[in-house]
């Protein structure tokens, strides 16, 4: 099962970019992926949706809602 990760950027591309950084290295299958003015949606397996919850909401410039 899908689910979707919504995220509110600071820095616009460059917090895009730290957070497709992080989800790489931690190597994260994303379904998909949508960047929309200063918002990122992110649509994840269910069994990594606490992991990509937990790696993005250490970064400062990303607010992260489920």
């Amino acid at each position: 099962m899908k689910k979707t990760v919504n995220a509110r950027l600071t820095s616009g591309m460059d917090s895009f970019l730290r957070a497709m950084g992080v989800i790489r290295r931690k190597e994260i299958y994303l379904h998909g992926i949508s960047m929309s003015d200063d918002f990122l949606t992110i649509t994840v397996r269910e069994e990594d949706l606490d992991n990509v919850l937990a790696h993005l909401s250490k970064l400062a410039d990303i607010s992260v809602s489920a």
